[in-house]
């Protein structure tokens, strides 16, 4: 596919995160209010526990205040994928260790945010978490204290919104 408004970065695993540096090829990474945008990505966890990172992206250089990020959190007794955009909110993805998932979290340009995981709907959030402009992403950790225990690999970010079909077609290819 056209890949010119993508930007990809490496496999992520908790061995890597010895330091509390974000991804240093970080591009602008547009997401949220008006802005019509995509983030995509393997996750897979070694061991499950509350608040375990899997990114966050934010406007400062530290972690403690993330604009968006993905994380587990337990609802109703179950490990879930959660999403931070000002506030939490838990999609209906259960999750698993030893199991691959892909996520996609795409932005229409509106209040609704769309996640998918494995090529279906798991959440539509609808929060208003504004424009951001933001420049500091993490992988696999959070709040300088709190680290993935798994890997997260083909991180992508689209400075646009992905079709379903396309986000089919990203998930067929696997990680």
């Amino acid at each position: 596919g056209d890949h010119r408004d993508l930007h990809s970065f490496p496999t992520r695993r908790s061995s890597d995160l010895a330091s509390l540096q974000p991804i240093s090829e970080s591009p602008t990474l547009y997401y949220g209010g008006n802005s019509n945008s995509t983030y995509s990505f393997w996750v897979q966890f070694d061991s499950l526990s509350d608040d375990e990172p899997i990114f966050s992206v934010s406007t400062l250089p530290t972690i403690s205040t993330p604009a968006i990020a993905a994380y587990v959190k337990t609802n109703g007794g179950n490990k879930v994928l959660s999403l931070w955009l000002n506030d939490f909110m838990d999609t209906s993805q259960i999750l698993a260790t030893n199991t691959p998932y892909h996520v996609v979290l795409v932005n229409n340009g509106s209040l609704s945010h769309t996640v998918y995981v494995n090529g279906t709907v798991v959440g539509t959030l609808t929060q208003n978490n504004q424009d951001l402009d933001t420049t500091f992403l993490y992988i696999g950790e959070a709040y300088g204290s709190q680290f993935l225990h798994g890997y997260v690999q083909d991180f992508r970010m689209f400075p646009r919104s992905l079709t379903a079909a396309e986000i089919s077609a990203i998930y067929a290819g696997g990680p």
